[in-house]
């Protein structure tokens, strides 16, 4: 019958399987960008005067994760939006939903002078 041919000719219908799969090239951006793109998937960490967000995006940039003391169910539970426990809080929260995603890996993006505060250390630890 039909069903029983092999199919000559296969479409990828999931173009994120090949980074899933750890096969798929990485974006090298241009030589004279300021900012390297060398990953698939970026990590960002942004603690502002009254709220902590972190944010996973493409290549591509489309954000793929977010947490954030803004939301509801986190504010609820945090006495300070900006301190310790709140970055911990964001860091599991992220990782958990990266995970629900798909996303085993991303890449760092802060600067060399942040990984030296104790909030970015806890917040490395827990990721």
């Amino acid at each position: 019958s039909r069903n029983d041919e092999i199919a000559p000719r296969i479409r990828n219908r999931n173009p994120l399987n090949l980074e899933m799969m750890r096969i798929g090239r990485k974006p090298q951006g241009f030589r004279f960008e300021e900012k390297k793109i060398s990953y698939w998937n970026r990590l960002t960490l942004e603690i502002s005067g009254s709220n902590t967000t972190a944010e996973v995006t493409h290549w591509t940039g489309r954000k793929i994760a977010v947490a954030s003391t803004t939301e509801t169910s986190i504010r609820n539970q945090l006495f300070n939006k900006t301190d310790a426990a709140a970055v911990q809080a964001v860091a599991k929260i992220i990782s958990q939903r990266c995970l629900e995603s798909g996303i085993s890996e991303v890449y760092l993006d802060v600067e060399p002078s942040e990984l030296e505060k104790d909030k970015m250390k806890k917040f490395i630890q827990i990721i």
